[in-house]
């Protein structure tokens, strides 16, 4: 394991490994639906929609991981709405139960995501402060620059 451990460390790239394990769970959960040829098909498209409008592409790689988490928990929200009723025990519903869990799960995942993108989107990622020649303080961050000057009027 150690030998594993430092081939990981020797290269970085490697933990697209994660996205992909990501996609074989979707892929488990889609079949554990069991729907038909072209329900799957339809899913899938689906979820790579989902992807495309949430900027998996560009994003960074807590990004991705967090929107896989968001599609894994929509998958299972939809394993569980289509799933047949189970049998009721004395006032307990099974499958009330697992629906819930699941909206839960899918709920805070979408809160993660939403509470970790708007962080890294408030976090400059170069901020410079410096004084030109004038002694007019000049503040440049996330490539906007504004002028203390201007700022006071």
């Amino acid at each position: 394991m150690e030998l594993f451990r430092e081939y990981l460390k020797r290269n970085p790239g490697i933990y697209s490994f994660v996205s992909e394990v990501a996609f074989h769970v979707e892929r488990k959960i889609i079949d554990e639906i069991n729907p038909n040829q072209a329900t799957a098909i339809y899913i899938e498209t689906s979820t790579w929609q989902m992807r495309l409008e949430m900027g998996y592409d560009n994003a960074p790689i807590i990004e991705r991981i967090l929107i896989d988490n968001i599609i894994n928990c929509w998958l299972r929200l939809i394993s569980v709405e289509l799933s047949p009723p189970q049998p009721r025990t004395y006032r307990h519903d099974v499958r009330e139960d697992r629906l819930n869990t699941t909206q839960n799960r899918f709920r805070q995942a979408c809160l993660t995501y939403t509470r970790v993108k708007k962080l890294i989107s408030k976090t400059p990622a170069l901020q410079i402060n410096f004084t030109t020649d004038t002694a007019q303080q000049v503040n440049a961050t996330g490539g906007a620059t504004k002028s203390a000057e201007n700022e006071e009027n």
